[in-house]
């Protein structure tokens, strides 16, 4: 045997009747790696289906948006068209298309039983009158009045007129 070498007894007497045995250390100091390495183990896990819950919750929310987004693009178009055949159809007697809230006020477009489900629009213009251009009215304005710059251009115009736009449309 030699000198360095320890004897460890396999059983210690603890009393007269009890015999309590003894458990040796594994070879090395690496008690409880296991442990730790099942810790870490299951905390980049956990932050792997927390950042996986957070990144669905985001898509659902992008998902939600994009629809909604979508819906009320139709709706607008729905609006357009509604309008166009409205001018379109020929009636004798002329509604007041200037401010008629009963034929430009949450005009229906999809029906639903689910609020959240449901489509409307709304036709409004400024109230001309108000300077803070805060007030609107549910009709239509008359643009026939106005006069596109850039359709003068193809007719002819006098020398004079033709310096005077120029003039303008640089400053």
């Amino acid at each position: 045997m030699r000198r360095n070498q320890r004897v460890r007894p396999a059983v210690r007497a603890a009393g007269p009747r009890q015999a309590v045995r003894r458990i040796g250390r594994p070879s090395g100091r690496r008690t409880g790696s296991a442990l730790l390495v099942v810790l870490v183990v299951v905390t980049l896990l956990s932050l792997a289906a927390y950042s996986f819950s957070q990144l669905m919750v985001v898509e659902a929310r992008a998902t939600r948006h994009y629809s909604q987004d979508a819906q009320a693009r139709e709706l607008a178009n729905s609006a357009v068209d509604y309008t166009a055949a409205m001018l379109g159809n020929p009636i004798e007697e002329v509604p007041n298309y200037y401010h008629n809230p009963g034929l430009f006020t949450q005009v229906p477009v999809v029906v639903s039983d689910d609020p959240v489900g449901e489509g409307w629009f709304s036709i409004v213009a400024p109230v001309e009158s108000d300077i803070a251009a805060r007030a609107v009215r549910f009709g239509l304005m008359n643009e026939s009045a106005r006069v596109n710059i850039n359709a003068i251009v193809k007719y002819d115009m006098d020398e004079d007129l033709q310096r005077i736009f120029r003039c303008r449309c640089r400053t």
